[in-house]
């Protein structure tokens, strides 16, 4: 028997994430697809999925064509990463089940704004923004930080559909503590997850307010990703700078822009989250039957972790 019917839900009313008006038939034009061409394409990879018995359901069409986009329309690429969007709940079970309404959140939303943007450019690139709410290096979690980035990003899958993302970084109060606690084996999940999961293509990363050591941090960062990612690193000495990177026009008030500030859609967001806790709760439960598998996975197909015995293995974690 095929994997089951994804869950079904009906995504809140609350919009943290505005769509460039046009984009579709202009994506497709961009990737040489119809919307015939399109539908199609899903349909391939439900009907592969339905002969997948180790996986645990049907992705519902909108998550389909978003992975589908994210990859350029190559089905064969959409199939493997649909396979590891949900095995890797268990290969990485710290990054998942972080419940929007657990102290652990709670704690991250107290510590860190990491927002992004409603408003789109108009070259469908999605600003998202970090920024310490409270620098004391004790109360920075990077695991519940990177949890929370989870669930943002399962809202993304299936609400945004902008084609690459601009990072920025104010780094007003962080210190070498803070980045300390980002262990190489954190930056090699983090590549994996952005490279090879979600296929997040980066425009652009802009730092402000960046610390004296920031080369050095950089530089450690350089080993882990792509040397094409970190070519797009920019450093501004004021917002003067960034602005003329990024307008005014995208950016909150925090930045000097004209939209709201980084709280208060820090609090559109947590509002999201909450209304979306039955599709997280759900996506939490989600386990691959790696028993079932028609072909197995290899040792060390994944950041050099014995697929099988991590599943015979593996103790689930939960967070309230």
């Amino acid at each position: 028997m095929g994997a089951k019917l994804a869950f079904f839900f009906t995504m809140s009313k609350i919009v943290v994430l505005e769509v460039v008006e046009g984009w579709r038939p202009k994506v497709l034009e961009l990737y040489g697809r119809t919307e015939e061409a399109a539908r199609i394409d899903v349909e391939k990879v439900k009907e592969w999925f339905r002969k997948q018995p180790h996986l645990p359901e049907l992705p519902v069409d909108e998550l389909i064509e978003r992975f589908l986009i994210t990859n350029k329309f190559h089905v064969e690429a959409v199939k493997s990463k649909l396979d590891v969007y949900f095995s890797v709940r268990t290969l990485l079970p710290e990054f998942y089940g972080h419940g929007p309404c657990g102290e652990r959140v709670r704690s991250v939303t107290q510590t860190v704004y990491l927002v992004p943007l409603p408003k789109p450019t108009a070259a469908f690139s999605r600003i998202i923004c970090f920024k310490l709410k409270d620098a004391n290096v004790e109360k920075f979690d990077v695991i519940d930080t990177l949890g929370y980035l989870m669930n943002i990003i399962e809202v993304r899958l299936r609400e945004d559909f902008c084609l690459s993302d601009i990072y920025i970084y104010d780094l007003q109060g962080t210190t070498i503590g803070h980045v300390l606690k980002i262990s190489p084996t954190i930056l090699k999940k983090m590549n994996y997850l952005m490279e090879k999961l979600y296929k997040i293509s980066i425009e652009g990363i802009h730092i402000i307010n960046a610390p004296t050591f920031i080369e050095s941090a950089v530089a450690m960062f350089s080993k882990y990703f792509k040397e094409k990612i970190m070519s797009r690193v920019q450093t501004h000495q004021n917002l003067e700078s960034l602005h003329e990177a990024v307008p005014k026009c995208y950016l909150p008030s925090d930045l000097g822009g004209t939209q709201k500030s980084l709280l208060e859609y820090q609090e559109i967001w947590k509002m999201k989250l909450i209304q979306l806790k039955p599709l997280l709760e759900h996506l939490q439960a989600l386990r691959v039957n790696e028993e079932l598998r028609p072909v197995k996975l290899p040792e060390n197909e994944f950041l050099g972790i014995n697929v099988t015995t991590l599943y015979s293995t593996s103790i689930t974690h939960r967070s309230n």
